[in-house]
């Protein structure tokens, strides 16, 4: 909102915490014990740690920039990109992602980790999980929180809401009316 007291407050507890992950796994991320917890279909841990690694090092270009911190602005412009680097290397073969659930396909769109051939793929493969799944959500908590916004950033509008007036278990809807 145009202050950056909060980002200029804990700026360096973020960097301490980049710093961190970096010496202990590298471009792997924090990897993370529970990945896309309560899930219906399991999504590699690894790969999780990934995804979300690239985009706390996104995010802290933004915020160096936003803190006219061009040196570190830098450094994670280059850190994001040697993470993506490693992410295609690690899971992508022949434009196709490698893990094939839901949470796997919808974790890489949200970022904007995806090159046009690759992204197109994933786009038509989390289409058929989802209605190869009865239009239901198979995902734990990491995938649920982004699907609805995922579905709509990549044009799959009509499929959020088939998702979202689902009532068979697992859908919100089951929740509700239990």
């Amino acid at each position: 909102y145009g202050d950056d007291t909060v980002i200029r407050r804990h700026y360096d507890s973020m960097e301490e915490y980049m710093c961190y992950i970096e010496r202990k796994n590298g471009l792997n991320g924090a990897n993370a014990w529970y990945a896309d917890w309560l899930s219906y279909e399991q999504t590699d841990k690894l790969y999780v740690s990934i995804c979300y690694y690239y985009n706390n090092a996104v995010i802290m270009q933004r915020f160096s920039e936003i803190l006219s911190k061009a040196n570190r602005a830098e450094y994670y412009k280059d850190l994001s990109e040697k993470i993506l680097a490693h992410y295609f290397e690690k899971y992508v073969l022949n434009n196709e992602i490698t893990e094939t659930s839901q949470t796997a396909y919808l974790l890489p769109l949200y970022f904007d980790m995806l090159d046009d051939k690759v992204r197109e793929n994933a786009i038509k493969n989390l289409e058929k999980k989802i209605v190869n799944n009865g239009y239901k959500l198979s995902t734990g908590f990491l995938g649920t929180g982004v699907l609805c916004q995922t579905l709509a950033k990549v044009g799959l509008n009509d499929l959020a809401y088939s998702l979202l007036l689902q009532e068979d278990d697992p859908s919100w809807l089951y929740s509700v009316n239990q």
